[in-house]
């Protein structure tokens, strides 16, 4: 993993930078921007209290990881085919693009409230994993196509509809 601390746009390149099988963090303590020329991203992890922008079109063919902050994608984040979706503290500050299905991982301390980073097609979402001690509330009525698995802290569905 490569950690990005720097404010602003911490990543300048002139050739061809690839994460093929790694991933860029975004952890710094102040707004940052994602690099988008001549960079093609894996995995990528926003974990920055500050929050972290996409200004351009990107994809992220394997892990998003929301540890910290928004990430605000403005409609330019794709996700690729049975992407991973891990979300603690951080959150889509829209929903992306996403391929044929996504799996998706609540982990943590604190309780969430599931938000932009659970897909409006019933057939896209594969597997839900629950590992959040503190809980997690579904927003909206949701269809687990494939595994949903409750390793720790509670899933509320809210009342009957």
């Amino acid at each position: 993993m490569l950690g990005v601390s720097a404010g602003g746009t911490p990543i300048t390149n002139n050739g061809t930078f690839t994460t093929a099988a790694s991933t860029i963090a975004y952890n710094g303590s102040s707004a940052q921007t994602v690099a988008t020329t001549n960079v093609n991203y894996s995995s990528l992890t926003i974990d920055n209290p500050a929050g972290v922008t996409l200004g351009v079109a990107k994809s992220v063919p394997a892990t998003l990881t929301l540890a910290n902050g928004v990430f605000t994608i403005g409609g330019n984040l794709t996700l690729g085919d049975s992407a991973l979706i891990r979300r603690s503290d951080g959150s889509l500050g829209s929903a992306p693009t996403f391929g044929t299905s996504v799996d998706l991982e609540y982990f943590g301390a604190n309780p969430i409230t599931t938000a932009n980073e659970l897909p409006a097609s019933s057939s896209v979402l594969n597997n839900l994993i629950i590992n959040n001690i503190a809980g997690v509330n579904l927003s909206t009525d949701e269809q687990v196509n494939g595994a949903l698995t409750l390793t720790a802290g509670a899933l509320s569905i809210g009342p009957i509809r």
